[in-house]
């Protein structure tokens, strides 16, 4: 029995303990009390309605509830912390504690504006039961601490403050002389005597090419150092170069059966010219796509009847 009643105090004063080291509630101004005679209310507490720049400030949110209805306090802090320019710290809560016929909850806050010019803290919503409570909006102004008619370092006297310097003239001095400099040298440049300039040699003759490329063929031929295949390609190519630049036929870009057709209808050369050109090209078309195979006589047959036609032509 002495157990159980020493086991009852030790409980209760536990509980008084707990109390006693609760936080209490904030006085609240003689202006504001009446607010707090309604059944259910929330509203702000702030102390000066102008604030300065940086400077901390105190605020406290209010909340009553009648006993009977149940209903976690709103977190200021979560709610303002999207407000533009503005940081908060949230204080100790008070927790729910009776007063005027409730259950009163208060939440100090410590705010600093880092803007100036008029704020505007936006209004916040608890919803009791069926019902929202709504705080007002607070609008205040937050003042700079240092006002603009003031100077920045008011202990120094207007003639402690030296005019800047005046600029270096010889830099200006410098670029004129380089820019006359300059000038003198493209004036003299452009008065000096040009040479004449050298005449360039005129391209060879077209005929004057087409033998130098067939001798060119035949030393490789008799070196060994060209395949036969090759070398009848590269004959019809000399040819065709002869009959488009020194005669004026459309040979290089035109299939062997385009260009002959070209050749029986013009009369820039004989019959028996243009029968042997035409047996000529379709010859090296035989070997070149036919895979006939040209033997070193054949390959010395090719070259002498280039250089016959591109004689007589």
């Amino acid at each position: 029995m002495r157990v159980s009643r020493l086991s009852h105090a030790g409980a209760l004063g536990l509980v008084a303990l707990l109390a006693a080291c609760a936080p209490s509630l904030p006085e609240l101004p003689a202006e504001l009390r009446p607010r707090l005679e309604a059944e259910a209310a929330m509203f702000w507490q702030l102390g000066e309605q102008k604030l300065q720049l940086g400077a901390p400030a105190e605020l406290v949110l209010w909340i009553k509830r009648p006993p009977g209805e149940e209903a976690p306090p709103p977190d200021p802090a979560a709610r303002l912390a999207a407000v533009e320019g503005l940081a908060l710290l949230a204080g100790p809560a008070s927790g729910w504690q009776p007063l005027a016929g409730g259950l009163v909850h208060a939440q100090p806050l410590r705010i600093q504006w880092m803007r100036p010019g008029p704020q505007e803290l936006p209004p916040l919503e608890w919803k009791l039961g069926d019902r929202v409570l709504r705080t007002q909006a607070l609008r205040f102004e937050v003042e700079s601490s240092l006002p603009k008619q003031d100077k920045l370092f008011p202990e120094l006297a207007d003639d402690w403050i030296a005019e800047p310097p005046a600029p270096a003239l010889w830099p200006w001095l410098l670029g004129a002389g380089l820019s006359l400099a300059l000038l003198l040298w493209l004036w003299l440049r452009r008065r000096a005597p040009r040479l004449p300039e050298t005449p360039s040699m005129p391209p060879p003759p077209p005929r004057v090419v087409a033998f130098g490329r067939l001798r060119e063929l035949s030393q490789l031929l008799e070196r060994g150092e060209i395949d036969s295949e090759y070398l009848v390609v590269e004959l019809a190519q000399a040819l065709r170069s002869w009959m488009q630049h020194g005669l004026g036929f459309h040979a290089l870009e035109r299939t062997t059966e385009e260009f002959l057709f070209e050749l029986r209808s013009s009369a820039k050369l004989p019959r028996e010219i243009q029968y042997r050109l035409s047996a000529f090209l379709e010859e090296s078309d035989l070997i070149k796509f036919a895979g006939q195979h040209a033997s070193l006589s054949l390959c010395r047959g090719l070259l002498e009847r280039a250089r016959e036609l591109i004689d007589a032509t």
